[in-house]
């Protein structure tokens, strides 16, 4: 199974949903997006209050994205990364992949 994981926070919604459509048009398909996310404030992150803001920050959302999506709820962003499972892909924050960022040489 391929999945990949990121976070993010209420200041990158905005940028989130393109993400999540790249990541999701990959020519190698993951089998599942996590998303994490906090209600909590945290730094600089101001929480995400409700799963309602959450979705409708990511509106409209393809179906091909909603049936990768598994978003993950956790009190603080920062205790995420003990919760993620084995990391499979790890990227620095990008609004965009290239098609072929996932890929098997």
């Amino acid at each position: 199974m391929l999945a990949v994981s990121l976070t993010t926070t209420r200041q990158r919604l905005s940028y989130c949903r393109a993400t999540l459509i790249s990541l999701a048009h990959q020519t190698l398909s993951p089998d599942k997006i996590l998303l994490w996310v906090s209600r909590d404030s945290y730094l600089r992150d101001s929480g995400i209050p409700s799963e309602k803001v959450l979705l409708d920050e990511l509106a409209p959302l393809p179906d091909s994205v909603i049936g990768l999506l598994d978003i993950r709820w956790v009190e603080e962003l920062v205790k995420a990364v003990s919760e993620i499972p084995r990391l499979l892909l790890s990227a620095r924050f990008t609004p965009l992949f290239d098609d072929t960022w996932i890929t098997i040489k």
